[in-house]
């Protein structure tokens, strides 16, 4: 509703309380878009994180360490994703928080739209079980379960049908070349072995994301090469969107975003991708008359409605109570909006 018609609408006696309001507008101007105001012509996250920080508290309140200093992170659905960092950098933390492990100190996370911060340890559990796959450093099978039995675990948990549980175990550990091993235990497989198994149980339940924590640090460098290349064939034939917390250069050849982390911040990121390019400009229609002074002014919320998005000319997305479509890219093509892409009206 424009100002002109709040005039007309509100009684006399309310319009001093107009500047207020105005304020009031501009303030919740500044927010990151939540994913509900997305509406159209751009893909929804996986995952999305808005000033997400975790204070750990030592020495009786004393010390604070800041594991995630306002990290605010978007991935979607089919990406693969490397977050990049020394130890300590907040690596770990962050897979603990956006797959509900943990809880954040401030901020919001969000899984396919849904705000998990706020849910209850029923709710994260349930929605851990449907929706994410864990891949670990140690492996952490089951020592005396068999790789199937192992595959096979998180169905049984699911409550399916043990014909089907057999099925999907061995079809896995076909692709991951153990078929030939199905009945060992972890005891008996080696290093690599235990990694494909573990590879295999975090995608059996079809996950829309899988979180895998320094999947090569207990592995050689050929070893390791091997894991990654399965991960990355695997990962685009379910069409599963993959995050690895790595400091290990290896994973930076195979994944299609790196973000980098220091001191718990996003310090910046890069595209490995070959088909997807970094926006460095977008040129924007709207669906009301746009200028780039008027532009200018909603360029911040315009551009964290936008940001981490793959985008093509043509799209469009609904904001403001107005439709930008997307007339221009530089370079052309398919580009992820970046953190310092540039929003311009287009000519």
């Amino acid at each position: 509703m424009s100002g002109e018609e709040d005039k007309k609408e509100e009684p006399s006696e309310e319009k001093k309380e107009e500047p207020s309001e105005d304020k009031e507008e501009k303030k919740e101007r500044k927010k990151v878009i939540t994913p509900a105001e997305v509406k159209e012509g751009v893909e929804q996250m996986v995952v999305e994180t808005q000033n997400v920080r975790k204070v750990y508290e030592m020495g009786g309140g004393k010390i604070e360490v800041k594991a995630l200093d306002g990290v605010n992170a978007r991935i979607a659905k089919g990406d693969f994703v490397a977050f990049m960092g020394p130890s300590g950098s907040g690596k770990t933390t962050f897979l603990n928080i956006i797959s509900g492990l943990d809880r954040p100190s401030e901020g919001e996370v969000f899984m396919s739209g849904r705000e998990i911060t706020k849910m209850d340890q029923a709710h994260l559990s349930k929605l851990r079980q449907q929706n994410v796959g864990f891949i670990f450093q140690i492996y952490n099978l089951i020592p005396v379960l068999t790789a199937i039995e192992n595959v096979e675990l998180p169905m049984v948990f699911a409550g399916i049908g043990e014909e089907e549980r057999k099925e999907r175990a061995m079809e896995l550990l076909e692709r991951v070349g153990l078929g030939d091993r199905v009945d060992h235990r972890p005891t008996e497989l080696s290093g690599g072995e235990q990694q494909r198994v573990a590879i295999a149980r975090a995608l059996v339940n079809k996950p829309d994301l899988v979180l895998a924590d320094e999947p090569t640090g207990n592995l050689d460098t050929k070893t390791g090469l091997e894991i990654i290349d399965l991960m990355k064939s695997l990962q685009k034939e379910e069409g599963t969107t993959v995050i690895v917390a790595t400091h290990d250069p290896k994973v930076a050849d195979v994944v299609d975003i790196i973000t980098y982390l220091r001191d718990g911040q996003v310090i910046g990121e890069s595209v490995q991708r070959e088909d997807l390019g970094e926006a460095q400009e977008i040129g924007i229609k709207a669906s009301t008359e746009m200028t780039q002074e008027i532009l200018n002014q909603i360029h911040d919320d315009l551009l964290n409605a936008m940001y981490a998005r793959k985008v093509k000319v043509g799209d469009k997305i609904s904001l403001l109570d107005a439709e930008f479509e997307i007339a221009t890219t530089d370079p052309t093509g398919l580009v992820r909006v970046m953190r310092d892409t540039r929003m311009a009206v287009a000519k």
